[in-house]
Formats: C-alpha cells, sequence, structure tokens
C-alpha cells in the first residue's frame, strides 16, 4: 500500500510549505494543513493553497454547530438561556464561553479574529464554489466525554480556573463566617462585618489573574499554540494537568477528523485543522477507526453513582440516627442544621454571582431540597430562576464578546450572571452538604 506516501508532484502547481503535509487515502490526494488558530500567516497560507489548488473539497476542523456559528454569525442572539439550563448545557456553555474568551484575547494581541484560518477557508471555498466539509466532532460531545473522564482533582482546577482563586476564598471567607455567626459564642456583628470586607477583598484583589506582564502574548507562546490545541492550551492556562485529558480532547478528535477526511467527496481535498493534529492525524492515517464508539457519551462511573446516591442516603441515616437516640427535639435540631447551613451556603454563592434577590432565596429553599435529591441541582433550579427574572437584553448579547473576555463583565452581562448564578449557587450547595452532613453527624454523636 502506498496511502501514506509522499504524493509526487503532479501536473498542476502545488504549494510547498512546511505545514502542508501531502498524503494518499485510495485514489485520493490530501494536503494537510496545519495551522495556529489565530495567525494571520495561517489564514494565509489555507487562502494560497485554496485559491491555486481549487481542490473538490475544503475540510475544516470545525463540527456543524460551529461552522453555523459562523456562517450565521448573529445566531447567538437568539439563544434560550432557560432552555440551556433546562436541558443541562449551561457548564458547557461556559466551558464554550471561556474558550472563545481565550481565542479572543489571543487573537486581539495579534489583530486577527479568532479561527481566522477556518474562517477564511470558507471564505476562499464559497468563493470558488468548492464543496465544504467539517470534518471535527460535536464539541459539546467532546466537553461531555472530556469532562466525564476528568478526576475530582482536574475538575477541581478547571472551577478555579473559571471563576479564580480570588472568587473561590472570598467564598470559603463568607461561608465561614456565616457559620461562625450561628454557632460561634462571642462571634461580634462588628468581627462579622471585618470578615465580610476581607473576604470582598479577596473576591476583588485576589482574583487569581495573572498580571499584565504574565498575560503579554509572546512569539514563544505563539509556537505553543501551533503545537497545541486551542482548549488544550486553554486548560494549561488554568493549571490544568492536560496529559490525563488529552486522550478525550485531542487524540479521538485525530481519529475523528482522520475517518471524515477519508470519506470527504472527491479525488482531492485540503484539510485545515490545528498544527497540534497533525502529528496524531498522520500517525492514525492508516488505522482502522469507529466513528460510532467515538460519538458514545460516557457512562457514570461506580464512584460518581456511589456519591450521586450514597451522600443523600447517609444525609437520611443520619436523620433517623438522630430521631432514634435523641427523640423529635433533636430531630428537629438537625432539620434545622440542615436546612441553615446548606441554604445558607447556596444563597451565599448566589450573593457572590449578584444574583437577584429572589434568587437568593430560592437558593436558601431550594438547595437543601436538591440536596437529597441526585436528579435536580440546585444551580439547576436557581439558575432557571435568575434567567426567568432577569431575561437578557438584546445589548447584552451584542456586549457579550466583550464582556465575556474581562472578570468583571462576567459579572456584569446578564448571559454570562446567570450562568455564574448557576455555577456559584450549586458550588454552595456542594459545600453546605458537607458542613451541615459533619456538624449533623457530631451532633447525632453528643
Amino acid at each position: 500500500m502506498e496511502e501514506n506516501e509522499i504524493v509526487e508532484e503532479q501536473e498542476k502547481e502545488l504549494v510547498v510549505h512546511e505545514n502542508i503535509h501531502r498524503l494518499k487515502v485510495g485514489d485520493k490526494n490530501v494536503a494537510l494543513i496545519g495551522t495556529a488558530h489565530v495567525s494571520q500567516e495561517s489564514a494565509d497560507l489555507v487562502k494560497e493553497i485554496i485559491d491555486k489548488e481549487k481542490p473538490d473539497s475544503v475540510c475544516i476542523e470545525l463540527c456543524e454547530n460551529r461552522y453555523k456559528s459562523i456562517k450565521e454569525r448573529d445566531n447567538w442572539r437568539n439563544m434560550d438561556l432557560v432552555k440551556v439550563i433546562k436541558e443541562k448545557k449551561a457548564l458547557i456553555l461556559i466551558i464554550n464561553f471561556m474558550l472563545s474568551s481565550f481565542q479572543r484575547k489571543m487573537a486581539k494581541k495579534l489583530g486577527v479574529r479568532p479561527g481566522q484560518e477556518m474562517i477564511q477557508a470558507i471564505e476562499s471555498a464559497d468563493e470558488h464554489s468548492l464543496n465544504v466539509e467539517v470534518i471535527d466532532r460535536d464539541v459539546r460531545t467532546t466537553l461531555n466525554r472530556t469532562w466525564g473522564y476528568m478526576g475530582f482533582k482536574s475538575k477541581m482546577n478547571l472551577l478555579i480556573g473559571m471563576v479564580g482563586w480570588g472568587t473561590i476564598l472570598g467564598f470559603v471567607i463568607i461561608t465561614a463566617a456565616m457559620l461562625a455567626k450561628l454557632f460561634v459564642e462571642g462571634y461580634t456583628p462588628k468581627m462579622f462585618g471585618i470578615t465580610l470586607a476581607v473576604a470582598f477583598g479577596a473576591m476583588m484583589f485576589a482574583g487569581g489573574g495573572k498580571s499584565n506582564e504574565e498575560d503579554e502574548l509572546t512569539k514563544d507562546k505563539l509556537e505553543d499554540m501551533k503545537k497545541q490545541d486551542t482548549l488544550e492550551l486553554l486548560l494549561a492556562e488554568m493549571g490544568e494537568s492536560v496529559p490525563d485529558i488529552k486522550k478525550r480532547l485531542i487524540d479521538e478528535r485525530d481519529l475523528y477528523m482522520v475517518e471524515n477526511i477519508r470519506h470527504a467527496p472527491g479525488k482531492d481535498v485540503i484539510a485545515v485543522v490545528g498544527a497540534g493534529h497533525v502529528p496524531g492525524m498522520i500517525k492514525n492515517w492508516e488505522t482502522e477507526i469507529n466513528i460510532s464508539e467515538l460519538d458514545e457519551a460516557p457512562k457514570p462511573g461506580y464512584m460518581g453513582k456511589v456519591i450521586k446516591w450514597g451522600i443523600p442516603a447517609v444525609i437520611l441515616a443520619i436523620f433517623a440516627l438522630g430521631f432514634f437516640f435523641g427523640g423529635a427535639e433533636k430531630f428537629k435540631d438537625l432539620v434545622w442544621i440542615w436546612v441553615v447551613v446548606n441554604g445558607a451556603c447556596s444563597a451565599i454563592g448566589t450573593m457572590i454571582a449578584l444574583g437577584h434577590p429572589v434568587s437568593i432565596i430560592t437558593a436558601f429553599v431550594a438547595a437543601p431540597i436538591t440536596s437529597m435529591n441526585p436528579a435536580i441541582g440546585a444551580g439547576m433550579v436557581v439558575g432557571f430562576v435568575e434567567a426567568l427574572l432577569r431575561k437578557p437584553k438584546v445589548e447584552d448579547f451584542e456586549q457579550l464578546p466583550e464582556d465575556f473576555v474581562t472578570a468583571r463583565g462576567w459579572w456584569r452581562n446578564k448571559v454570562t450572571r446567570v450562568l455564574l448564578v448557576f455555577l456559584l449557587s450549586g458550588f454552595g450547595s456542594a459545600i453546605g452538604t458537607w458542613v451541615a452532613g459533619f456538624m449533623m453527624a457530631e451532633k447525632v454523636a453528643q
């Protein structure tokens, strides 16, 4: 077989460049272009090769949804946040915003649009009336599989990367202050006020972001971007350990795109992909690939099921033991601890996200209930209420591209604020569950 051999120079002129890899699959000639996702040079190379070679098909590293978002650039204005939260897609939307934010930050420094080379590929293909094929896996499937196979530590690192150390630190301090006010004798209102001031100071000034000097995009960093997938680089920027998710985030997509290129119409094909995918795609050029397996949703792990159903079971057991050994009086105390601590922590999270007063009350009421129901989380309920009460206006969607690149913008824009309410109210409820559980267990043991 000669499928992995370099194609001999043909009669028509072929563009020669170090980032163009000439491959064969059957009788199909493939020009695989490795690009940087924020590089004008890459965009220019894509335009040059399509204009000169005019292939039968142009394959691009996009899924159908991302392709539509480029072709229909104002489509995001029709986003229904209530529907997003009901369908449990809020976290995926947050990660998508973060990816777009990261790309825009890099592109702004270079003076090009994010994914300029993909946009150029589409525009050049349209100009010459060429067939366009999207070859990447749906981003939602990729994120679901990546998240589903991440360990607890990796997920926590990602959370910290989303909201910053300052928000986490401020939340912990406020939660501790609230619990101290409720249960520590001698903890005066003045002390409580000072603690709150320290907490909000941590949120404002210890945001976990990097200094402007550290955040400067250098030529070396751009070279790194040519070697890494943009989402992989984003997670690395957050301090994430990339190797434990590389298989789902990079390797599987390499296989997915190779298989789709094989089935692209025509004899001459140009494929535009991030340079970080090129080595893996060439390595697997002749590998037998089952693309349906790469689209399967991850099954919940055993440990996940234990935690999901085990925590409510433990809480119910504590209630039962309290009633059995302490009677109705101790049972009431346990209920009071559970409701106040769990509800307060979720409400504090909603307050930090600057949620609507009704959303804060909803968090306090919903968290103790949803924490006992594995099928629904406090974040979903509170986020749903916030989305109904503060429906984003047209200007919020218009300002979204600018707002989601700054921490202040996330709190100012109604679209991203709904997502923060969803995230932090749920995070608060999770902390409240653990804190209340330990306090209840201690009460039963007395």
